[in-house]
């Protein structure tokens, strides 16, 4: 269901750095969306079609540097506004979400670090 993006490497270059990025649609009175990114270079790129409410993605590749993430409703063109919009530099290595939550009439977008860390013990408090 969901596209891979996929990045250009010129034969003989070494795979530039990359970090990993899943996109997320919690808006529950939403519909499908579009995801695009857009590059430091200014090209804007479909990534993932049709994403609909609670839907996760799997993690996608990409070289590290700034993007733009944007969601338009599923089917439109890219000159329609987008609902929603979030900025990111992205480093070596890292996971980020890019999610949309809450209602349609004040929607909001991040992108979050996924920080895979174990957390640190809690120890109950009646003992």
């Amino acid at each position: 269901m969901f596209r891979r993006l996929t990045v250009a490497v010129a034969a003989g270059a070494q795979s530039p750095a990359t970090a990993q990025v899943r996109m997320a649609h919690f808006s529950p009175d939403a519909p499908p969306t579009d995801v695009y990114l857009t590059g430091f270079d200014g090209q804007q790129q479909l990534v993932l079609p049709g994403l609909g409410y609670g839907q996760v993605s799997q993690y996608l590749p990409l070289p590290t540097g700034e993007y733009t993430f944007s969601m338009r409703p599923a089917g439109a063109s890219t000159s329609t506004p987008a609902i929603v919009t979030s900025w990111a530099h992205l480093d070596v290595g890292a996971s980020y979400t890019f999610e949309a939550v809450g209602q349609t009439a004040c929607t909001a977008s991040s992108v979050l670090n996924d920080k895979f860390e174990t957390p640190p013990r809690v120890r109950p408090a009646c003992g």
